[in-house]
């Protein structure tokens, strides 16, 4: 895969958490939350891997006390909004929550939306992304926590 994997990266885990798709990666994250926060056992989730969900119009289904929840996943990196201006405007967006990505089909089918906004720029400047995972983990530091970029968002350390 060469060209793929970029020499600034802190390790080969974080690089291909990168470039997992959004959507896979809300699943994920989304799967690792409801197995290890909300303590929903492994057999009451069903998430399917796939960039479209095999499970109609929701993303993942968990079950609590006898009663399947409909779950949304969205994921989002850092869009700028205002990037010619003077003070760009870094925020997420979560699209697709009341209409499908090509409008046509009308959302709403779920119980719950699992939203994550990940604290980091695009993926078009590769320095600058790995520079920012630097700066935050230097300041966790600072403040007596620590991370490190190297789990993969299927652990619970992620």
């Amino acid at each position: 895969m060469s060209g793929f994997l970029d020499e600034f990266a802190v390790s080969i885990q974080a690089e291909y958490t990168r470039y997992l798709d959004a959507d896979l990666l809300g699943k994920i994250v989304f799967q690792n939350f409801a197995l290890n926060v909300l303590g929903i056992e492994r057999e009451s989730i069903e998430i399917p891997q796939s960039r479209r969900g095999d499970l109609g119009s929701f993303d993942a289904g968990i079950i609590f006390e006898n009663r399947l929840y409909r779950a949304e996943t969205k994921m989002s990196r850092w869009i700028i909004q205002k990037r010619n201006k003077i003070n760009p405007i870094p925020r997420w967006s979560f699209s697709g929550l009341k209409h499908s990505a090509n409008k046509r089909t009308k959302r709403g089918n779920y119980d719950l939306v699992f939203a994550v906004g990940v604290d980091a720029p695009g993926l078009e400047d590769s320095v600058g992304y790995w520079r920012h995972f630097g700066s935050l983990k230097k300041a966790a530091k600072n403040e007596g926590r620590d991370f490190g970029l190297s789990a993969w968002p299927m652990n619970a350390n992620f």
